[in-house]
Parts: C-alpha cells; sequence; structure tokens
C-alpha cells in the first residue's frame, strides 16, 4: 500500500466493564479481571436447584450507564470514551470530524420482548416476529436519530454530526464502518474520522 494510502489510527477512547480510559481498561484487563457482576433486578431459574439466581454479566465501567436504556446508555458511554479519546488525542482532530460508531446488534433487544410478549402471543394484533421486528427497527432509529447530534454536544472534540453514521451488528458492525472511514478519508471529505 503507498504512504498516501495508509491509514493510521493516532488515538483511542475506550469504555469498559473493567474501568473507564484505555490505560485503566488495558491495565485491569492484563490484572485479569473481567468485570463480571451481578446484574441488579434480572435474576434466571437455576433448573438444577429450582432457585431464583442472580443473572451474572457485564456492567460497562462499574455500573456508570445505570438507570439509562437505549439512546441515553449509548450516549453516557460514548461520552466517557470520547472525553478519553480527547484526553489522549494530543490535538490531532482539529476540523470537525464525521463519528462513526459501531454498536452492538439487537439480540438481547429481541429475546427481551419475546420472553415478554410470549404470554400474551395468542391475544397480540399482530404475529409476535412481526412486533419483534418493528420494535427492534424502531430501536435503531431512536439510535440514528440525533444520536451524533446529542452526542456532539456534549463532548469536547469536533464532531461533525451529519458526516456521522452509526452501524449495528455486534463485531460485524465495525467491519461494516471502516471502509466507509477510509473511504471518506481517501476521497479528502474529512482530515479524521472518529
Amino acid at each position: 500500500m503507498p504512504m498516501s494510502d495508509a491509514v493510521a489510527i493516532t488515538s483511542i477512547g475506550f469504555v469498559s466493564s473493567v474501568g473507564v480510559g484505555a490505560n485503566q481498561s488495558c491495565a485491569a484487563a492484563r490484572a485479569g479481571l473481567n468485570g463480571l457482576t451481578a446484574l441488579p433486578g434480572v435474576a434466571v431459574l437455576d433448573e438444577d436447584s429450582g432457585e431464583m439466581l442472580p443473572l451474572l454479566g457485564h456492567l460497562a465501567a462499574g455500573g456508570i450507564a445505570a438507570g439509562f436504556s437505549d439512546v441515553g446508555r449509548l450516549l453516557a458511554l460514548s461520552r466517557l470514551a470520547l472525553d478519553d479519546l480527547a484526553r489522549n488525542d494530543g490535538g490531532t482532530v482539529k476540523a470537525p470530524a464525521p463519528l462513526l460508531v459501531a454498536v452492538g446488534g439487537d439480540y438481547y433487544l429481541r429475546e427481551h420482548l419475546r420472553r415478554q410478549l410470549a404470554p400474551a402471543a395468542a391475544s397480540l394484533p399482530f404475529p409476535l416476529e412481526e412486533i419483534v421486528e418493528a420494535e427492534s427497527k424502531r430501536y435503531k432509529e431512536r439510535v440514528h436519530q440525533g444520536f451524533t447530534t446529542r452526542l456532539a454536544k456534549q463532548v469536547k472534540l469536533p464532531l461533525n454530526a451529519s458526516a456521522s453514521r452509526v452501524a449495528f451488528g455486534e463485531q460485524a458492525a465495525l467491519a461494516k464502518i471502516l471502509p466507509h472511514a477510509i473511504a471518506s478519508l481517501k476521497r479528502g471529505e474529512c482530515e479524521s474520522i472518529i
């Protein structure tokens, strides 16, 4: 690849279940911490004992987004990651830059809806899967509508909200969004991308 086509990662912003910030998160991971904890208000039936047990999972940064849902949770976590990026950036992001966000899929939302609606499935006005699909679509629309605009107002980095994108799909979301970032840089639409 010619040097003019090279794309470089110049900084990182990071929020995880073991820390806020790249340095803290990486140090905790190297120390073997995983952030696994009982999720508040969620229990599962242990089929062997018949007892309700707390569901174990990961709370980002020790529950820092607790009380938020949907877009609010994403905004809270994204703001922290971008604040960390701004601390580590060294001034490389000068002009307003598009924000490209890779968001996990909606598997857990779909499963929650299925379990919540299943007992009343016979009396629902539409088939259960149609309702689940419609709710998933509404969730993605809520994230797309105004997410980057609201985030741009909360962070210290110059964001170009109108050129920003959100991609869904667990690990595949990053693979979906990187080609868009590289193409934008090569076309000269921006100097950097967040």
